[in-house]
């Protein structure tokens, strides 16, 4: 799962969007850089506003672009999950220290 080599069909990009929300949610993939909001999976730095980063996770997440390739995709379409669900409604804060696991069930 952990392989950035997955089919473009919706079942591989799904089962690999649930893999990611799960190192998410463990804080295996660290979200923060210095503090600040960043996307873990291209390395923009975003202000301290989530509305931005979950714009950029979801777009990317849904793009029919080919310049991003499906492991690409469903690894921004869990980080938009992941902001939505536990970022934004507070379980998980948005800033902070770059490092330490927390878990969310």
């Amino acid at each position: 799962e952990d392989s950035d080599d997955i089919g473009s069909d919706k079942e591989d990009r799904d089962r690999k969007s649930r893999f990611v929300l799960k190192k998410l949610k463990t804080g295996q993939i660290p979200f923060r850089r210095d503090g600040k909001p960043n996307c873990p999976f291209c390395g923009r730095v975003f202000p301290k506003d989530i509305e931005s980063l979950i714009q950029h996770a979801t777009g990317v997440g849904k793009g029919s672009a080919h310049k991003h390739k499906a492991a690409s995709k469903a690894k921004h379409a869990a980080f938009g999950k992941f902001l939505r669900d536990y970022v934004k409604t507070g379980l998980i804060p948005l800033v902070g220290p770059a490092v330490g696991p927390h878990v969310v069930h």
